[in-house]
């Protein structure tokens, strides 16, 4: 006693006593070696491209609302002149006690130079007063015994 049976999803008549249906496997296919050659490289060439986009992009600054976010540091010079030397590069980072510039010591020494002449000067009249004082001294105490002497007599 066979039976059939009407399989459902192919439409073919199946007997019971056979559990599956036999099927051909559907043939592999295989790339062939050019293809997948092709394949990584163009992977290989997105893979630079974004290194590269991403190399190029990092230091930009973008903003949607105008409004960018930074540490800003002010810098105010203890002493006014010309600038002779500038020892750092743009957005450069420096450390604290860093020499930044170079200023033209010309003015400078010429104030040091002035300020040396006249410590020369002041004690040359110190050396001079050194002699001159116990002279008017002794001249003053002079004149007044002399005064003295006439409203004496």
């Amino acid at each position: 006693m066979t039976q059939s049976v009407l399989s459902e999803k192919e439409g073919q008549k199946v007997t019971p006593s056979q559990d599956t249906l036999e099927t051909t496997p559907a043939a592999r296919r295989s790339g062939s070696p050019i293809k997948v050659a092709v394949a990584l490289v163009l992977l290989l060439l997105v893979a630079i491209a974004v290194y590269a986009a991403y190399m190029h992009f990092r230091d930009r600054v973008s903003s949607d609302d105008a409004n960018v976010d930074g540490h800003i540091s002010a810098i105010a010079p203890k002493i006014s002149g010309n600038v002779i030397e500038v020892a750092v590069l743009d957005n450069q980072t420096v450390k604290a006690g860093q020499v930044l510039v170079r200023i033209d010591p010309r003015d400078y020494q010429a104030a040091v130079d002035i300020a040396k002449a006249a410590l020369s000067q002041a004690e040359s009249q110190l050396r001079a007063a050194r002699v001159t004082v116990p002279w008017i001294s002794d001249t003053t105490q002079s004149g007044n015994t002399v005064a003295s002497a006439q409203l004496a007599d």
